[in-house]
């Protein structure tokens, strides 16, 4: 979520869907972009700053389970 979000509210929004997550046990990890609004990764150009440092490290986490 980019911390800019003008859609959703960081903290009633990703705050308490992070928490309904893990207290039904769902193994679950935050990630907020300082900076980003709304949908920002959709036009992600490959291997971007975006890419790398946000949907690649996103993906790996996901992979594990």
């Amino acid at each position: 979520m980019g911390k800019e979000d003008d859609l959703f509210d960081y903290n009633s929004h990703l705050i308490e869907f992070e928490k309904k997550l893990q207290s039904r046990g769902v193994k679950c990890k935050t990630m907020v972009v300082e900076g980003e609004g709304h949908a920002f990764d959709i036009w992600a150009e490959s291997d971007g700053y975006v890419h790398m440092k946000v949907l690649r490290p996103m993906m790996e986490w996901a992979s594990q389970f």
